[in-house]
Parts: structure tokens; C-alpha cells; sequence
């Protein structure tokens, strides 16, 4: 046997030793990263599940979306070990409806949480369901539209809704989180935390700020307040763009400190030997507009892609899938389903969104975003297209052609305009669920959060 044939026989069977050391000595989680498709099973009914969201995060303003300012380096390393989708689309562009679609897997009219009527107690919550199946429950959030008394505290053994006093930031929920998880070490739960902290008015801490700030001068202080945006917005006050900037810069301020603050629960997570079992869904409920189409450092008022394209990064027990990218559209409702089938749930019938496993796995599925602003905005939207009815004015978007959806294309292809109108109205039917009408019943404390959030006057 000549010396050449030696070396290629001994470099085979030390590759094979190699990839069989490989198979014996890694996690599941990293076994999936050698067989990401059809690997090992992907159910794991005793896992923990976190779902974070953070409120008005748009997904274009995170470094893994494609923004380069450096405003979230630590979920950009995160993203290694997680499923990452590209195209994930909220269900409403405001913080009621849009978080009762992820809790219920319905979209906003079938829920019909939404203009200060509660999520009706005859709907399953993700957290009823998972309750009922041995989970501890319970959530730290900011309150406004998800405490309590708009139907969020469903299913929750505790729901604790911080008040307008307490300026809540992801630090602050996540120091909440860690005390609990110290005092109940034992048996899963599900914890959903909640901050309001990149949403108006904006007011970062001055060492995050000079972060972003390159030297504005201009007329506008260092926090932007709700009453300076409606002066703004009401064009009571004329901004020019080193005045946008300066806004932006606050905005990007928040999410930086936002960022820093997520590591700190990973981190935590992985000291108490928790990661590896846990589910952690980073998610928002809207992103923000500044000046797209009008508005500036808003939402709830228009059904374009910088207040419906959000953020959605899934890690899953044992890490399962990482450093998956999934370019297909996902939208809110399918968080619900997803997180059931990996703790091995069956989901209710009456949900609208799917399951992402099969995605995940490597199967195509053709999924149709409707998303909705009250009773007269509504859109469907495909990869490539998006068709928008507000009032009697219709839209139709070339999403690949034009993304910044600033050409109507309505009257040029009157064909697919009439196949999408079709579509969303048929999906628009409703269930069999009736909707009760009844509004929550808000005391001066809420009335002063959601004032001070720009969501009432």
C-alpha cells in the first residue's frame, strides 16, 4: 500500500471519529446544528417558556434586521442560538389588539380586543392554556393596554402591572423576573414580561443618548415628551431633519439600553442552569412611525410596514434549530401555536394562526398577514404584496419593487387588487365566538398611563 493511500485512509477514519464524538458528546441543541432538518424531536413538555415583548420595537432598527447603528448587539449574538425570521407582521399596529392576537391566535376583530374593550374572558389565553396543562404563570409587565383590566391577567397565577410611576424599562421587569425565579425554583412556568420602554416619550438615560447623539443643536430637548410629538403631529410645530434625527436618536437610545438589559436575563439564565430548558420568544407588539408617511415618533394610525414589521426571535429548548433563518412570512398569531406544539398541547380549533414547526423543519407555508386599525383599516399582506382598505380608499403595494409602499398600484393591477380584497374579506368573517361590546372600566391611575402613552388625550 503506497503512503498516498495510508493518508487517505487514515484521514477517513479520523473524520469519522471525529463526526461520532460529535454524535455522543453533543447536546440536542447542538446536534441540530449537525441535522437541523428532521433532527431529534422537537416537543419538550416540561420546558420553561419566556415571552418578551418589547413595546413599538420595529424590527429594521435592531443590527440583525439590517440597521447598522450598533442599537442591539447582544440580540444579535443571541440570534446563534435561535430561530430568526425575517418577515414576521403584527396583526394591529397598536398595543391592545396586537397583544390579544399573540395570547389568543385570532385576529383583532374576532377577539375584538380594541379600543378600550377588554379581551373578552371566553377566549383561551396562551397562559389559560398552559396553566391547565401544569405551568406556573405569571407576568411583570408595564400595564396601560395589557394590565389587567383589559382581560390580559387571564390564566396567570400572578399578573403584576407596574404603574405609570415606576417608568418602566426591560431592567426593571427583568430584575423582577430573576427575584421570582430565585424565590420559586421549582416546577416549569411560563413568565411573559412587558416593557413600554422604546415607546414615546422617549427619554434614555444621557450616557445611552450620547451614544447615538452627533452633536445636535437644534431647538428640541434631550427627551421627547408625548405633548411635543402631538405638537408635532398636529403641525403646530415645524421640525427639520437634524430635528428627525435627534428623535431617532432617542428612540435608538432605548433600545440600546433595552438590549443591555436582555443579556442580563440570558446571562441569569444560564448561571441557574435554566437556558437549556427554556423556550424564549423576543418579540413586539408594533413598531413606530417617523416620518414614512407622515407621522413622527407614532403609531395606530396607518397600516404600513414600519408599524407592522416586528421583531421575532425564537430560542428553542436545547437550542434546537439554531442559526435558522426563516425568510417566509410569520405573523403574531402564530406564536401561540407554535409554543403548544413544542410543549406537546394540542391547539384549539378556533385558532387562526399555524404552528411554524413545519417552516422550521424546512416545509413551505403560504401564510396571509391581516392586520387591523380599528373597524376602518385593513390589510393582507403576502411576501411580495400588500393590499390596504382605510375608510373607502384601497391600496395596493409592490412590496419588492417599491418597500417603502409609496406608490399605489390600485388602479394598475385592478386584478390582484380584486384577488386580495377577496381574500381578506373572506378571512374577515367572523367565528362563532360573539364579541362582547362592553369597554373596561378605567380608574384615574390607567387613564394617566395611556394619556401619558399618547394613546388617549
Amino acid at each position: 500500500m503506497t503512503m498516498q493511500k495510508k493518508f487517505i485512509i487514515f484521514a477517513i477514519v479520523l473524520f469519522l471519529s471525529v463526526a461520532l464524538s460529535a454524535v455522543l458528546f453533543k447536546t440536542p441543541g447542538q446536534l441540530s446544528r449537525l441535522f437541523p432538518i428532521g433532527g431529534p424531536d422537537h416537543r419538550f413538555p416540561d420546558c420553561n417558556i419566556i415571552l418578551i415583548s418589547i413595546d413599538t420595537l420595529r424590527a429594521d432598527h435592531l443590527g440583525c434586521y439590517g440597521y447598522s447603528r450598533g442599537t442591539s448587539p447582544n440580540i444579535d449574538r443571541f440570534l446563534e442560538e435561535c430561530v430568526f425570521f425575517e418577515q414576521h407582521i403584527a396583526n394591529a399596529p397598536r398595543t391592545l389588539p396586537s397583544h390579544a392576537s399573540i395570547f389568543t391566535s385570532l385576529i383583532p376583530s374576532h377577539h375584538g380586543a380594541d379600543d378600550d374593550r377588554p379581551l373578552s374572558e371566553g377566549f383561551l389565553t396562551m397562559a389559560e392554556i398552559l396553566s391547565q396543562n401544569g405551568y406556573r404563570t405569571v407576568s411583570f409587565n408595564d400595564g396601560g393596554y395589557v394590565s389587567e383590566k383589559f382581560g390580559f391577567g387571564q390564566g396567570f397565577d400572578l399578573y403584576h402591572s407596574f404603574p405609570k410611576t415606576s417608568r418602566g424599562t426591560l431592567k426593571n421587569r427583568v430584575n423582577n423576573a430573576m427575584k421570582w425565579i430565585r424565590e420559586n425554583p421549582a416546577g416549569k412556568f411560563f413568565m411573559f414580561l412587558h416593557t413600554y420602554e422604546v415607546h414615546h416619550p422617549y427619554t434614555p438615560a444621557e450616557d445611552y443618548l450620547a451614544l447615538f447623539d452627533s452633536g445636535y443643536s437644534g431647538g428640541l430637548p434631550p427627551h421627547i415628551t408625548r405633548d411635543l410629538l402631538l405638537e408635532i403631529n398636529d403641525n403646530e410645530l415645524a421640525i427639520d431633519e437634524s430635528d428627525k434625527k435627534h428623535i431617532i436618536d432617542t428612540y435608538d437610545a432605548e433600545i440600546k439600553s433595552m438590549d443591555e438589559s436582555f443579556v442580563v436575563l440570558i446571562d441569569f439564565l444560564k448561571k441557574r442552569e435554566l437556558y437549556d430548558n427554556t423556550m424564549i420568544i423576543f418579540t413586539s407588539d408594533h413598531g413606530e412611525e417617523f416620518g414614512e408617511h407622515g407621522m413622527m415618533g407614532w403609531h395606530g394610525t396607518t397600516l404600513f410596514d414600519e408599524v407592522l414589521h416586528v421583531p421575532l426571535i425564537v430560542k428553542f429548548p436545547d437550542s434546537l434549530f439554531s442559526s435558522t433563518v426563516i425568510g417566509q412570512q410569520v405573523r403574531t398569531i402564530d406564536i401561540l401555536p407554535t409554543v403548544l406544539e413544542v410543549c406537546g398541547i394540542p391547539e384549539e380549533k378556533i385558532f387562526e394562526g399555524q404552528s411554524l414547526i413545519k417552516m422550521v423543519k424546512g416545509k413551505n407555508q403560504r401564510l396571509y398577514a391581516v392586520s387591523e386599525m380599528g373597524g376602518y383599516g385593513k390589510s393582507i399582506r403576502t411576501s411580495a404584496w400588500k393590499y390596504c382598505r382605510v375608510h373607502s380608499t384601497e391600496m395596493l403595494f409592490d412590496l419588492e419593487a417599491n418597500p417603502e409602499e409609496s406608490r399605489n398600484l390600485a388602479s394598475e393591477h385592478p386584478d390582484r387588487k380584486t384577488r386580495l380584497k377577496g381574500l381578506l374579506d373572506s378571512l374577515l368573517i367572523k367565528p362563532y365566538i360573539t364579541v362582547p361590546e362592553d369597554k373596561a372600566k378605567l380608574d384615574k391611575e390607567t387613564l394617566d398611563q395611556l394619556r401619558d402613552l399618547g394613546y388617549i388625550r
